[in-house]
């Protein structure tokens, strides 16, 4: 569901940033997403952005405490739900999973033919 409000919104980032330039290496991606696009929807940036030492496809996005769950009345006690998963769907060609650990992290798993487009634009 989060692609589909945020389908748009990254076209508009773009374009209200200075030089209008894509990113296309993966690093760069994911920190625009973390500083650039996470400021548009959430008024700040995401806490931190971490790279996995175990595989070399995942990446994390760290947010100690989202807006979305902020408003919202539920005991967390009694499931693992966590109402900012809906956050996960604007990374498109990736696997994103929102797992309860140093507030929301949301685990981003690129696929292995990804990784190796990336590599070989260096």
């Amino acid at each position: 569901m989060g692609y589909h409000v945020v389908q748009r919104l990254v076209d508009l980032t773009f374009i209200r940033e200075k030089n209008y330039k894509r990113k296309t290496k993966l690093i760069k991606i994911l920190i625009f997403i973390k500083t650039n696009l996470w400021k548009t929807l959430f008024v700040k940036d995401a806490d931190k952005l971490e790279h996995s030492n175990d595989d070399p496809t995942t990446y994390y996005i760290i947010e100690s405490d989202p807006i979305v769950n902020r408003y919202i009345s539920y005991n967390r006690d009694k499931g693992s739900l966590n109402c900012a998963s809906f956050i996960g769907g604007i990374i498109e060609n990736a696997k994103v999973t929102v797992h309860w650990h140093k507030g929301t992290t949301f685990m981003i798993k690129f696929g292995q033919a990804v990784i190796d487009r990336d590599k070989s634009k260096e």
